[in-house]
């Protein structure tokens, strides 16, 4: 996961240890077994924030759809769920854009002839 990052961005790792204030620095080392060294450095990183009593590791979900419709902070996007059920369990989840642009899923209140719709709320204009 670490080799795949690209430089100057964060990517999410746990550890056990006390909890630390945000911006506290870690270093990741590595023991060796054969005790050429004590251990050797495989990074630095910084805490970003504490999930105070949350143990829970979760994998990023990646999701691909096409836009059909965009107004102002709204899309409908297709594609992206087969049914209206897998939609509701997803509802109010943030979601992000390859541009940056996020914003949060819902259930199209009416309800429409295609399955799987979904829309898009999201937090800047096009």
């Amino acid at each position: 996961m670490f080799n795949r990052t690209p430089k100057n961005m964060p990517c999410l790792a746990m550890f056990w240890g006390p909890h630390g204030p945000p911006n506290t620095g870690l270093a990741v080392v590595q023991s060796l077994a054969d005790k050429k060294a004590a251990f050797r450095f495989l990074g630095k990183a910084s805490v970003l924030y504490a999930n105070q009593g949350s143990e829970k590791i979760v994998k990023k979900s990646k999701r691909i759809g096409t836009p059909c419709k965009i107004s102002n902070k709204t899309a409908l996007v297709k594609d992206m769920f087969s049914s209206d059920l897998e939609i509701a369990n997803f509802r109010g989840t943030k979601i992000q854009t390859t541009s940056g642009i996020c914003g949060k899923m819902s259930l199209l209140e009416k309800i429409s002839c295609v399955k799987g719709l979904l829309n898009a709320h999201l937090n800047t204009k096009f």
